[in-house]
Parts: structure tokens; C-alpha cells; sequence
């Protein structure tokens, strides 16, 4: 079909129509509308203005098919310019030959000029292009045929170009070039790498740094547990030194005025404790000895089963005086081996008397000896009360001590009636050993100086043993070493437990049968009739010292530690207390906090004894209530006059107390007033009942009939019937004074049934008849007559 100016060819097999003008060699103008023929020979002709043009059929059909055109990149600028010529230049060949192109990161913005080459049409041609992967659409927005991009990233990227020609046939291959920009040094991967290595070197100064100031504190921590180690030991074992010095030097004194027997009783005891210290002094050099390794084993052979069930034997006593029990088992009568016979008597008797001084009265304690082809195991458990599992890995260290283990009260303020009611017989001292924990590694039974266990472990050593630890807190513990079986040694000619070499070890250790001081017989539980005094103190030689001095002028009490004593003096309610501090269970000082924060015994003056001379001791102990606190070794004539002054405060306050009005406001915060209005309280609250006496006002109080009865003589000097009668009279007394009653209403409010036996009462107690009494306070001026 024709135009005006173009020819209009038609493809039926895709439907589409091509334009066929002058830029495809159309020379007419105007040309007419229906002026077209085809001729028999394939022509087609068609005419306008100035003639007629024939096209053959061919030639449309080449024109209709034709080929892709070519795209071609012509050239490429950077920041709108041509880069310069040479051999340092970017593009070393033309750019449409060019496959890659390398640039730094300034020359990042940049352009390529494009072209089609087909100019059959050169206006009908269409070209596109993108950057992949920074601009991925397919972009024609062509300036002045140039493809430009501005500030593009470092990286790898892809420049496509794609075009068709005016008659709509596309080049779908394109053209591609391969852009690299690279990036600044500061971000190639080499400086990446030195980035890394920098950053781990920091990392490893800093963690260099960190590691040697923790080791640095760990060491100065170290140091400061090792001082406080020391300091500990060295005030544990200044504690167990005074002791003994108390007793010896205390009873040295009494024996140039007793008699024979007492004289000779005191050199028991002075030579025991004496014996007592030298064990202290050989310990401490057996433990350097060891650790210097200059410290020798004498080996001997002999029945090591024996040995051990006759060294258990020497502590029968004690334990029985301690209320435990005692067991040996061994799965062989005898075992001959050979061992260091002084040495496994230190081991032996260091688990013992730990496991004594731990296991609270009513325990037990079993020995247990067994052996296979190699090694004899003696172990040593106890029902105690267990060492903490974070404490376990130390107890074998040097110095190491752990703080005693304390029992909670029971609820309801009080803590039970357990304990001695009377003074029993005291248990010999320990025959061997710590006496009871002076160079344990701690327990129940004590702070310990951190010897004994070390020590233990040490002397294994030496014997080529070991020894191993089980405990669990309110369960027990269980220790048990281990020695070779060898029998390398000369064999004794005697029996074991009899053989010089065992009984040398044995003999500062007596057997039952000739304890040392055992003529030093017990006083009998009350001894006087002065006021009720509590000893708590767990070594027997202190107390029997004691007892000595105060033989004779007080009914003497005696509790094994702080614990029995809290529950003793809770109820028996003594006149005084002497305590020590370092006690198993609870010691002194919590002893002290406790019966002071309560009304039954916060009266009480109490005497602190004990081997801690320091000035921020005694402000401890004093804080806690201490009424006195006396450092071991201390005067007998120092302990009697604190005694007598604080009895004589305590009977200044009961006449101050004794007075039937209420304490002046300044006396009122007192614990003994407060206790004391609270008494008067509770009558004033029942004195109109008769029969209100000494059983019903114990249980309003919540306390025995004994406790109130020994609170009220200690506070008043009067029984608990004599304190309410007269708060009974001072009621009568007041609404005499201050009320119009009759006599019979102020009986029976008063809780005096009869009126007669009231002014038969009254002027017994105040030498005036009712009438007159009252007169006095109707008329200022005295009766006359």
C-alpha cells in the first residue's frame, strides 16, 4: 500500500508493517493513493509527483530480513576528557578493541561514547546499555550519544551495550567491557591484612597486659591470704600457748599455800600442760623439718593393728566424758609391716582428736582398719558436722583454717533444754595429739592453727603414704591414710605395743589404766552457797583451774562449749557467767550476743577468758554485751574482784529494781526495766484476781517457773510471790492516795479477798493502819496522836 511519502510494506507472517521512505531509496514525492501496479516479471511499481519508480521483490525481502546492526563502543572519557596518550595511559588500543579497563579510585566517574552502525536509517537506530552489578537497569537516556556514570565504588563491574536498526532488528549480543576500579591502599586486602595483624597484636598486648596485672593481683592476693594465714596461726597458737600457761602458772601459784595432795595435784596438771606446750613447739619443728626435708623416719617392724587399737584405747576416757562412742574394726587381728611407730602416732592422733573435738556429745566415732596386698588403709569417720565442699581441697594446706561451724538456734527464742542440769566429771585432757583441734586444719571443734593436717599430709610423705577426705555438712567426715606394706625392717623382739620402738611412741600417750592427773578428782557440783556461776569452757585443765579458785563461793555449773552453755544459761538463768571465746559450735563471743538480746539472761554479767589479748578483741567482745574480759594467762585476784564488782552492780540494781514504782525515764530503756514493767504489767493486768500468783504470771510470760523466778530474785532480790505482793501494796498504796474507794473496793480490786487480812497486811508491811495512811495524803499536816 502506498503513502504520501513512503511505501508501506506488509508481513503477514508476524503481521507487521515496515515503512519503505526515502531513507530506503524512495524517490517520489506525494505519492498518489492506489498508484501502485505489479508486474507479471515479480516488479512493483508505483507512482507521485515527476514519474513512476519500480522496486523488485528481492529488494523488499532483504530490506524485511537484513541483519543485526553492529554496536560499537567509539570512545571513553574520564571526567568528561579524553585520557592522555602513552604507555602509562588507560586505554592502550581503541576502545571498541579494548575488553578491560583498569582505573583507580579517583577516576571514578566516567563516560563511553556509542554507536550503531547502520545508516540505512541512522536516526531510526536504538541503542541501550547498563553497568552491572551498580546500575543493572537497561538504560537510552543517551547525552550527545555518551553513556556516563559519576562516582562509582571501587569494584569489578560489567558494561553491556545492546542496539537495533530503524526497521526494529536488535543486536542482542552487544557489546561488553569489563571495568575495574580499583580501591584506595587503605582498603586493598593487603592493608586489610595489616588491619588484622594490628588489631591482634593490640589484642595480644592488651590480653598480655590483663594476664600479668590478674597474676600480678593473684600473687598480692596470695600474699595477703599467706600474712592472713599467718596471722591467723599465729593467734591460734598464742591461744593454745596461754592456755596451758593459765593452768600452769595459775596452779603454780596455789600450790605454795595448798596442802600436800592439792600441791601434788597441781604438779600433775602443771606437768601435763607443761608436756602439753612441748608437743605444740615439736610439732611446728616436725612440720619445717618435713617441709625442708630434713626430717627423718625410723623404721621398725611390728603389728601396726595392734598399735593403733592400743593408741585408741588412750582416748576411751575422753571420749566417754564427751558422751561418743568409740569403735575400732579391723578386717585382720594382726598385720606385721614395717612403720615409723611415733610418726603414725602423730598421724593417728591428730585424726582422732580433730574427729573428738568435731563429733558433738551423743556421736560416734569409728576406726576402720583394712589392708590388700599392697597398701593398709586406716580411716577415721566421725558424725559430725562435715566440713564445707569448697573448703575440702584446703584442708591439707598449710596455715589453712576454717572458721567454726555454727549451730542456729532453735525458733522461739530459746535454744532447747539440752545440756548438763548439773556439774558432771570433766574429761580428761586428750592424751595425744591437738588436744582437740590446735593444729587441725579447722572444724567444729575449732579455728585450729592449720598445722595438724599439714603436718598429717607431711608425715605420709615421708612414709611414702597418702591420705584422702570425705565430708558432707551435717553428715560426718571421713579421713582415711594410707601406708605401704613392706617388711624390710628388723623385727622387734617383743610385741608390737610392747616393743621399745612402739612404746617410745606411746609413752607420752598413757594408757587408761595411769592417766596423767587422773588422781585429780572432779569437785562436787555445788560448792558454796553463794551465787550460781556457769563456766563455759571447753578445756577441763582451764576449768578445773577455775574451780579452784572459786571452790567453796559459788554453785558451780560447767558447759563443754557455746552452745550447751546458751542452752544452759537459758535454763538454769546462773548469776554470772565465765566463758571463753574460742569454742566448737559457737564460740564466745556469739554466745554472748545471743543471751544478751534475750530478756531472760540479758541480766547476766558475763566475763569473757580467753588468749586474745588484742585491744580490738576486747572492743569486739564488749560490743557483743561482755560485761569484763580477761586475758589468759590472767591473776586470780584479777578474776575475784571482777566477779565481786559485778555482783555488787548486780545488787545495786536489784535495790534499785526493788522499789514498787515504775524506773525513772532514763532507766526505762533499759532490758532489766523493760523486763521488769513488763512483769508489773502483766499483774497490774490480773490484780483484781485472788488467785493470780506465781504459775499463772510465769505462763503469761511465756517462761518456766524457774527462769522467771531466777530473772525476778537477780533483777529484785525478792521471790516472784514477794514481788507480786508488793505490787499489790503499791496499788493499795496509790488509790489510797489518789481515790475516794472504801477499803473493801480497794480489796477486791487489789485482789484481796478479806479487807481485814488487807489492813492486817498493810500495817505489817508499812507500820500504819489504812485510815491513817490515807489521812496523810487528806491532810498535809501529820496526825496528831
Amino acid at each position: 500500500m502506498t503513502a504520501k511519502n513512503a511505501l508501506i510494506v506488509f508481513d503477514p507472517e508476524n503481521g507487521t508493517f515496515f515503512p519503505f521512505t526515502k531513507a530506503h531509496g524512495v524517490e517520489l514525492e506525494n505519492i498518489g493513493y492506489g498508484a501502485l501496479f505489479c508486474s507479471s516479471g515479480g516488479e512493483i511499481f508505483f507512482g507521485g509527483e515527476g514519474g513512476f519508480q519500480a522496486v523488485s521483490q528481492p529488494m523488499l525481502a532483504q530490506l524485511l530480513v537484513g541483519k543485526a546492526p553492529r554496536i560499537i563502543i567509539t570512545g571513553f572519557k574520564l571526567r568528561n576528557e579524553v585520557p592522555g596518550a602513552g604507555k602509562n595511559t588507560i586505554l592502550n588500543q581503541s576502545p571498541w578493541v579494548a575488553r578491560e579497563i583498569r582505573l583507580n579510585h579517583r577516576q571514578n566517574s566516567f563516560s563511553f561514547s556509542l554507536a550503531c552502525l547502520d545508516f540505512r536509517n541512522p536516526d531510526g537506530n536504538y541503542l541501550e546499555y547498563q553497568l552491572q552489578p551498580y546500575d543493572p537497569t537497561w538504560r537510552n537516556d543517551l547525552l550527545n550519544g555518551d553513556a556516563s556514570y559519576v562516582n562509582v565504588p571501587p569494584g569489578q563491574y560489567s558494561f553491556y551495550v545492546r542496539g537495533a536498526d530503524s526497521f526494529g532488528v536488535w543486536n542482542t549480543g552487544g557489546v561488553r567491557i569489563h571495568i575495574i576500579i580499583l580501591p584506595p591502599w587503605w582498603q586493598r586486602w593487603w592493608a586489610y591484612a595489616l588491619y588484622g595483624l594490628l588489631l591482634s597484636a593490640a589484642f595480644y598486648t592488651l590480653y598480655r597486659y590483663q594476664l600479668s596485672r590478674r597474676l600480678q593481683l593473684a600473687e598480692a592476693s596470695r600474699l595477703r591470704d599467706l600474712d592472713a594465714f599467718k596471722t591467723r596461726f599465729y593467734t591460734n597458737i598464742t591461744h593454745e600457748f596461754r592456755t596451758p600457761l593459765t593452768v600452769i602458772l595459775g596452779l603454780a601459784g596455789q600450790a605454795l599455800d595448798n596442802s600436800r595432795r592439792k600441791r601434788e595435784e597441781a604438779v600433775h596438771l602443771i606437768r601435763r600442760n607443761g608436756q602439753h606446750l612441748l608437743r605444740l613447739v615439736n610439732q611446728m619443728l616436725d612440720l619445717s623439718k618435713a617441709e625442708s626435708g630434713t626430717l627423718k623416719a625410723r623404721i621398725v617392724q611390728g603389728d601396726i593393728v595392734r598399735f593403733l587399737k592400743y593408741s585408741l584405747e588412750s582416748y576411751h576416757s575422753w571420749a566417754e566424758g564427751r558422751q561418743i562412742e568409740l569403735h575400732f574394726s579391723s578386717e585382720a587381728e594382726s598385720l606385721a609391716m614395717d612403720f615409723d611407730p611415733e610418726k603414725v602416732q602423730d598421724i593417728f592422733a591428730n585424726l582422732l582428736s580433730n574427729a573428738l573435738k568435731a563429733t558433738p556429745a551423743g556421736g560416734r566415732i569409728t576406726v576402720r582398719v583394712a589392708a590388700d596386698d599392697q597398701f593398709l588403709s586406716c580411716a577415721v569417720e566421725d558424725t559430725g558436722h562435715g566440713i564445707e565442699e569448697e573448703q575440702l581441697p584446703y584442708v591439707f594446706d598449710r596455715f589453712f583454717s576454717r572458721l567454726p561451724a555454727r549451730s542456729s538456734p532453735p525458733e522461739g527464742g530459746g535454744l532447747g533444754i539440752g545440756g548438763r542440769s548439773e556439774v558432771q566429771p570433766e574429761p580428761s585432757y586428750p592424751p595425744r595429739g591437738d588436744g582437740g583441734g590446735l593444729f587441725s586444719s579447722g572444724g567444729p571443734g575449732g579455728a585450729g592453727t592449720g598445722i595438724g593436717l599439714a603436718l598429717t599430709k607431711e608425715l605420709l610423705h615421708l612414709l611414702g603414704g597418702r591420705i584422702e577426705v570425705w565430708s558432707a555438712p551435717g553428715q560426718g567426715s571421713r579421713f582415711t591414710f594410707y601406708l605401704p606394706i613392706r617388711r624390710e625392717a628388723d623385727s622387734p623382739s617383743r610385741s608390737p605395743a610392747d616393743s621399745s620402738g612402739l612404746a617410745a611412741a606411746a609413752e607420752p600417750f598413757p594408757s587408761p589404766s595411769g592417766r596423767a592427773g587422773e588422781g585429780l578428782t572432779s569437785p562436787p557440783p555445788l560448792e558454796g552457797l553463794g551465787g550460781r556461776l556457769l563456766i563455759i569452757e571447753d578445756n577441763p585443765d582451764v576449768v578445773y583451774y577455775l574451780r579452784s579458785c572459786l571452790r567453796g563461793r559459788y554453785h558451780i555449773q560447767v558447759a563443754a562449749d557455746g552452745q550447751e552453755g546458751v542452752e544452759m544459761a537459758l535454763r538454769e538463768v546462773p548469776d554470772i557467767i565465765i566463758s571463753d571465746v574460742m569454742m566448737p559450735r559457737r564460740d564466745g563471743l556469739e554466745a554472748c550476743r545471743i543471751l544478751k538480746a534475750d530478756e531472760r539472761t540479758s541480766h547476766i554479767p558475763i566475763i569473757l577468758l580467753t588468749a586474745r589479748a588484742a585491744i580490738e578483741d576486747k572492743i569486739q567482745g564488749i560490743r557483743r554485751g561482755a560485761d569484763a574480759y580477761l586475758s589468759k594467762p590472767f591473776h586470780r585476784e584479777e578474776l575475784d574482784a571482777q566477779l565481786e564488782q559485778l555482783l555488787l552492780q548486780r545488787r545495786r540494781l536489784q535495790e534499785h529494781f526493788s522499789r514498787p514504782d515504775a524506773p525513772p525515764p532514763g532507766e526505762a530503756e533499759r532490758p532489766e526495766a523493760a523486763f521488769l514493767q513488763k512483769v508489773r504489767a502483766c499483774i497490774l493486768e490480773y490484780l483484781e484476781e485472788e488467785n493470780f500468783g506465781v504459775e499463772e504470771l510465769a505462763d503469761a510470760l511465756f517462761l518456766s517457773r524457774t527462769q522467771l523466778f531466777r530473772k525476778v530474785k537477780a533483777l529484785t532480790g525478792r521471790n516472784v510471790a514477794a514481788f507480786i505482793h508488793q505490787v499489790r501494796i503499791g496499788q493499795v498504796k496509790q488509790l489510797l492516795a489518789t481515790s475516794d474507794l472504801t477499803v473493801s473496793e480497794i480489796a477486791f480490786r487489789t485482789g484481796f479477798s478479806d479487807p481485814s487480812y488487807l489492813r492486817k497486811v498493810f500495817l505489817k508491811e508499812t507500820g500504819e493502819t489504812l485510815a491513817v495512811f490515807r489521812s496523810r495524803f487528806r491532810d498535809p499536816s501529820p496526825p496528831a496522836g
